[in-house]
């Protein structure tokens, strides 16, 4: 599963139904926490309320209705969403405000104010509701600008990239995470309707995501391989976080004729088989590795591995580090995403006795000193090489950025926002490759 730090929905789905001039204030804002499934959700949430006539955006701003979709992979996560909960309160103090997603199944008291609404496997509830116990429809008399809002939700134009989700919940129980506790089991959707979707879609990038893409089939007598093969689109696509279990040569072979990005996020979590083992995580270093070969093979040497590493892992010894460092020098992963092991509540490693906070820091800083070797020499192999980049969004300088096929971040002012463009990359500022728009 692959998280995101602050609420990135690929379109603002706000659209102002009562006619007012000022269209900051809406009737419902649906702000999401987490992962890039949440984020699918939460936008979900948003055109349902429009198709129902309602005023709605993924925005934080004023409005009459709150509803803040949770994240609860860490107690960070739990206090981010307690804090969004106050933010909505500030914002208008007799707004109602609903708390709903991960953080409800063991936080129901944690939300002072608000009303829990139900957990994650349970958002298909949330818009009947709101709107049970909230007179929002009676400003909606024009069927013409419900109809025109609601083309405006289904992607009628088009946007830069997109998030589809294709399976929820997760079966594998690994001892440092909540998920399977907060989401269930492991559920595919119906590959006919994923298809459909898609084929909806009116985006230049298609992100196939869910909390465990993985598993994708095991419940259904389907599979990924089955899925990609029936993916009929113009849209270039990339999958999210995969277990390095699924990746096979049938299934890169088809994912390489179907437009598939050469960036695969294969998450790892420890270098040390031991480390794995203890988190019961159901792979070896060298299974990982031969994966990462096949996909260099099958795709090129320019494909960006990235993935995700917990550092002080309660059980880590000094050998199992040093393992870990090796590990990653080894693969030479283009991006990492480190997370210094912190206890969650309800989990199997909650019982565990932490690390000292001084050895976990340096473990920290040892391993991003390694990480960031290899994703600053990935990126100088990019120099001088042309790619196609997604241009989605500005930086607070109103530079226009976006994503290569192998997922380098791309910065030009002279691009045109929600685009496929073909550049030159000039060089590095950062972590940030500049270019010429070719």
């Amino acid at each position: 599963m692959e998280y995101l730090t602050k609420n990135t929905l690929s379109a603002d789905y706000h659209c102002d139904l009562t006619g007012a001039k000022n269209t900051a204030d809406v009737q419902v804002v649906v702000y999401t926490l987490g992962c890039k499934t949440n984020q699918y959700e939460g936008e979900t949430l948003v055109k349902e309320f429009i198709k129902r006539g309602v005023s709605a955006s993924d925005k934080m701003q004023v409005a009459q209705v709150y509803v803040i979709n949770t994240c609860s992979v860490t107690c960070e996560a739990d206090r981010k969403s307690r804090q969004f909960c106050r933010r909505a309160s500030s914002l208008n103090p007799s707004a109602k405000i609903y708390v709903c997603g991960c953080s409800v199944k063991f936080g129901e008291s944690n939300f002072a104010g608000a009303t829990i609404i139900a957990g994650a496997t349970q958002k298909e509830k949330i818009v009947d509701i709101v709107l049970k116990n909230h007179n929002l429809q009676s400003v909606l008399k024009d069927s013409k600008i419900v109809k025109d809002c609601v083309q405006v939700s289904n992607s009628s134009l088009r946007m830069a990239r997109k998030y589809i989700k294709i399976q929820d919940g997760c079966d594998e129980f690994c001892k440092f995470c909540i998920i399977p506790y907060l989401r269930g089991r492991s559920k595919s959707r119906n590959i006919e309707e994923i298809v459909a979707e898609i084929s909806d879609t009116k985006a230049h990038e298609i992100i196939l995501t869910g909390i465990n893409v993985t598993a994708f089939g095991k419940d259904n007598g389907t599979s990924l391989l089955q899925l990609v093969s029936k993916i009929d689109t113009t849209a270039r696509i990339r999958l999210s976080s995969l277990g390095c279990s699924v990746i096979d040569e049938p299934l890169l072979k088809v994912m390489l004729d179907k437009n598939f990005c050469n960036h695969f996020h294969l998450s790892l979590q420890s270098g040390s088989n031991n480390v794995l083992s203890a988190m019961n995580r159901k792979y070896t270093t060298y299974q990982f590795a031969s994966k990462v070969d096949m996909i260099r093979r099958i795709f090129g040497d320019n494909t960006c591995i990235s993935t995700d590493i917990i550092v002080g892992y309660p059980t880590e010894q000094d050998c199992d580090h040093r393992e870990t460092l090796q590990f990653a020098q080894q693969i030479g992963f283009g991006d990492a995403h480190l997370f210094k092991y912190s206890s969650r509540p309800h989990t199997a490693a909650a019982k565990l006795k932490p690390l000292p906070s001084n050895v976990v820091d340096g473990r920290f800083g040892e391993l991003n000193q390694v990480v960031q070797k290899s994703k600053t020499k990935f990126l100088q192999g990019q120099i001088n090489l042309t790619h196609q980049v997604c241009f989605e969004n500005t930086n607070n300088g109103g530079v226009p950025q976006g994503f290569t096929r192998n997922y380098c971040k791309v910065e030009s002012k002279y691009a045109t926002k929600n685009s496929l463009q073909e550049v030159k990359i000039l060089g590095i500022q950062g972590d940030i490759l500049q270019c010429e728009i070719i």
